[in-house]
């Protein structure tokens, strides 16, 4: 879910008396305001291939098939579907492999009312890098009675306080896009500010911390990942196996 959308309904449901039913005490708006990226020091190896997750979004079309966007490494893959009553996650025997990116689905029985979507998580060999940003919201609430609305600026502030963490889970997002892809991650939301706005109102002027993980799919020349680290010898199931010799 994104910031915005994620802010509108934790506010929401938590303030019912007033930002809830036709006609709300105090009307609520939320915008995204102004970003700032923060240079994140590293080396060139941070771009360097390396598994990565992916994730695709893929529309519900029944029993398929369906194609991942990108080729994925070896390991488990997590197939879910989501629409109207959450997420559902599918068994093994329900997910039939085509090839590595392509599969169908047999539901048999099972109700698939109101499922829009179709979620795949799996692992992906990709070049990575991370950026840190600050996203700034601003929290607008109007209306004509004086009294709700200090009463809806000290209540906001407080939730804000309480629920940050709630907020920073709800509000990571994840988007690809032909070769690239990106995860949005909230680390902290915080309220900083209030002013007066030209209505009379007031507005709240909220930051949060993200961390932003970048990928791009392999190409020709970008070599391939390190997977194990041996040293000579047999050959060995660990990951790293290195022999060390100690002269005494």
């Amino acid at each position: 879910m994104g910031l915005v959308a994620a802010v509108t309904d934790v506010l929401r449901d938590g303030l019912p008396g007033l930002f809830g039913g036709g006609t709300p005490a105090v009307t609520l708006t939320v915008s995204r305001a102004d970003l700032a990226v923060e240079p994140v020091p590293g080396d060139v190896a941070e771009t360097e291939p390396r598994l990565v997750d992916g994730f695709d979004v893929l529309p519900f079309d029944g029993p398929g098939p369906y194609t991942l966007s990108r080729p994925p490494a070896s390991g488990p893959r997590q197939v879910r579907l989501d629409g109207e009553r959450g997420r559902i996650a599918l068994r093994d025997n329900e997910i039939s492999w085509l090839d590595p990116r392509r599969f169908t689905l047999a539901l048999g029985d099972r109700d698939v009312t109101g499922v829009t979507e179709v979620l795949v998580r799996y692992s992906v060999v990709a070049v990575h890098t991370c950026v840190r940003v600050t996203q700034v919201v601003h929290i607008g609430l109007s209306g004509v009675d004086g009294a709700a609305l200090e009463r809806a600026e000290a209540l906001v502030l407080a939730l804000l306080a309480l629920e940050g963490r709630r907020l920073a889970a709800a509000s990571g997002d994840e988007y690809a896009d032909g070769d690239y892809g990106a995860t949005v991650r909230i680390e902290s939301v915080a309220a900083v500010a209030s002013a007066a706005a030209e209505d009379g109102g007031r507005v709240l002027e909220v930051r949060t911390r993200c961390d932003v993980t970048a990928t791009r799919a392999l190409r020709a020349d970008d070599g391939a990942p390190i997977v194990a680290i041996h040293g000579p010898g047999e050959p060995s199931r660990r990951p790293v196996d290195i022999p060390i010799a100690v002269d005494a």
